[in-house]
């Protein structure tokens, strides 16, 4: 999304963030009644939904939209230059479902660099199930203490 929508969206947001602070006194007293907080409470919660807007914007920004390593190196494995030409080529069944095992070390090489993505790949993979076939018929080592996902 480089270029585009995600990147428009953290100063969207942004401006939400600064109206949100600007009026966290009205919105604290009406969470006070709705909720019965104590004042101090609301001011805080509103604060820290600011804060949070903040750095999920910072992450945006920082990864120029939602791009993430994953994005590069899947497309780059099969010789194609964008996430989407990996779509298209999938749909066109220039890349049939036996190649998709392929994966599994680079959504690994993926998941030390810190993508989330990847890591919520590994993550799911792991709580779901034992180290799937395709995985380990890959090459994807047998321990995964060397990929932490925390």
């Amino acid at each position: 999304m480089r270029g585009g929508a995600g990147c428009v969206r953290p100063g969207l947001r942004r401006g939400g963030g600064r109206l949100l602070r600007e009026r966290r006194l009205e919105i604290a007293a009406a969470m006070s009644v709705e909720i019965g907080k104590v004042r101090t409470e609301s001011i805080a919660e509103v604060e820290e939904a600011v804060d949070l807007i903040e750095a999920y914007c910072g992450q945006m920004e920082e990864h120029r939209g939602f791009v993430h390593e994953l994005g590069r190196l899947v497309p780059e494995h099969f010789g194609l230059n964008a996430p989407s030409a990996v779509t298209r080529a999938r749909y066109d069944r220039r890349i049939d479902d036996d190649r998709l095992v392929e994966l599994a070390p680079v959504v690994f090489e993926a998941a030390t660099t810190g993508d989330a993505v990847a890591r919520g790949i590994i993550a799911y993979s792991l709580d779901t199930q034992p180290l799937p076939v395709p995985f380990r018929k890959a090459g994807t080592p047998e321990s995964t203490e060397a990929v932490q996902i925390t």
